[in-house]
């Protein structure tokens, strides 16, 4: 099964590098990553403690990769965390289940639209889940931390997950609250040794402290920001739990999986439930905690507007390992393998395509420059070069920013030349922003989207107010249909 997965992803891999379309976020975390190389051997260290928002090990692991072979090297990294998540989730499932139909699972883990479409991008999600699965494996092995050995390895993985994205005290909190009772209620029924838990929380405090006591409240300041405050531009509304919220983050949580494999995933809760309702010896304890966390999790989740970027990847992941383990253990093993191999084999030829059918989505890279206006043939970074060596290193403000061309790729593109960028904020005050800074800019980058970052800002206005400052439209791209890049230039007074 591991040689396997390896085989998908490369071949996927192959098919994405040939794309040209680097996603923003993989400019952005491999400039962040390569910065942190720049610092030398003992500042590398250092300066991963100050990564501020931005959780460290994906940057860390992968800072060589991106100093030597760029954005592709640096998304290099999601095939350790693809074959890490399969061997979670076959480790989980064995607490349950046989050989055979754990590789099931663990295939089924690893090759859905949603862990296949992340795992093709630089992005936290894949590696959050990961440690997330480990983290449950590595509990139940050690029998609820009696054994020294696996209660180290949760220690590990926990705090693995603590430092794999700033989102993770979402999916860490909920799971420190089931342990904590877990424990209380079975110390009340049998007597048990303390060391491995008292090791245990000694080790995450060593290994995930020190990064959370230097940048924990920047990345809390960002968590109440970007989920919560609709300034931020990254949520439209405050704290909300609502039906209507729960139900809107579980849509999009399995919008991921796309048409066919969330009302597959649907399907086979439902029919789980059916035979833990009439069966509930299968549903042991180990089981109820994971039931637990996903709830608990998905009601966190629902608090926020803000739908991220694979936020719910591992509420997905854990409910295909507990209602496959349900499945496999009861009469339907064999229509579930069956089903598996259906599952995995649509998964693969669905994220080799590049449409938008909601049914077959493609790989989330290609479905990203869809939307913002452009085609499955738009060389992203040839687009970003061209844009850069127009506007050099003098101080840009971009306005017009999307998938197709936006502030992170001119910054990867021209970092040799020291370029400056002035970006104008998220949110309401955008428009207000960029006129007050145009008087400092040399040139101004607007144009038309489908799907920009800076939704709200007024490119009118900003045109309008360009001309005013003395500013004429000196190059224009179309990128597709809708998507228009232009680039305007201040004439120079007499």
């Amino acid at each position: 099964m591991a040689c396997f997965i390896v085989f998908v992803w490369v071949v996927l891999y192959l098919q994405r590098v040939h794309a040209h379309q680097p996603n923003v976020d993989d400019y952005l975390y491999t400039i962040l990553a390569t910065r942190l190389v720049q610092h030398g051997f003992v500042g590398f260290f250092k300066a991963a403690l100050h990564t501020g928002p931005y959780a460290p090990l994906y940057l860390v692991l992968g800072a060589p990769l991106g100093q030597v072979k760029g954005i592709n090297g640096e998304a290099s990294l999601e095939l350790l965390f693809l074959l890490l998540i399969s061997a979670g989730a076959y480790v989980l499932s064995r607490t349950w289940v046989e050989r055979a139909p754990a590789a099931v699972i663990a295939g089924i883990v690893a090759l859905n639209q949603a862990v296949l479409g992340w795992s093709l991008m630089i992005n936290f999600a894949l590696a959050a889940s990961t440690f997330m699965i480990w983290s449950f494996a590595a509990y139940f092995r050690s029998d609820h931390l009696r054994d020294f050995r696996w209660s180290v390895g949760f220690a590990v993985s926990f705090s693995a997950l603590l430092l794999s994205r700033s989102l993770s005290p979402v999916y860490a909190a909920p799971l420190v609250l089931l342990v904590a009772f877990d424990i209380f209620f079975d110390a009340q029924k049998k007597a048990r040794q303390f060391k491995p838990m008292i090791c245990t929380l000694v080790l995450i405090l060593l290994i995930a402290g020190p990064w959370w006591y230097e940048s924990g409240p920047s990345t809390f300041a960002y968590l109440s920001s970007a989920g919560y405050q609709s300034s931020s531009g990254f949520t439209s509304y405050g704290a909300r739990l609502t039906p209507s919220t729960i139900f809107e983050r579980s849509k999009e949580t399995l919008s991921d999986l796309g048409s066919f494999e969330s009302i597959a995933l649907v399907c086979m809760l439902l029919i789980a439930i059916v035979i833990v309702t009439f069966n509930r010896r299968i549903f042991d304890r180990n089981m109820r905690i994971i039931a637990v966390w996903i709830i608990l999790t998905l009601l966190v989740l629902s608090t926020s507007s803000n739908g991220g970027s694979g936020f719910g990847l591992p509420i997905v992941a854990l409910i295909i390992i507990e209602v496959g383990a349900i499945l496999s253990t009861s009469k339907l093993r064999i229509p579930f393998s069956l089903f598996g191999m259906v599952v995995i084999v649509a998964g693969i030829i669905a994220i080799s395509y590049g449409g938008l059918n909601h049914w077959w989505q493609g790989p989330i890279y290609r479905e990203e420059v869809l939307f913002s206006g452009g085609s499955t043939g738009t060389n992203i970074e040839s687009v970003t070069h061209a844009v850069d060596a127009l506007i050099g290193n003098a101080p840009t403000i971009v306005a017009r920013d999307d998938d197709v061309l936006n502030a992170n790729g001119l910054s990867w593109v021209g970092r040799n030349m020291g370029i400056q960028l002035i970006v104008p904020p998220y949110g309401p005050t955008g428009t207000s922003t960029a006129i007050a800074e145009l008087p400092s800019a040399q040139y101004l980058i607007t144009g038309t989207s489908l799907a920009p970052y800076h939704g709200l800002l007024n490119q009118l206005k900003l045109q309008i107010a360009a001309t005013q400052e003395h500013f004429y439209l000196q190059k224009q791209w179309r990128i597709g249909g809708s998507n228009v890049i232009e680039v305007w230039t201040k004439r120079k007074r007499l």
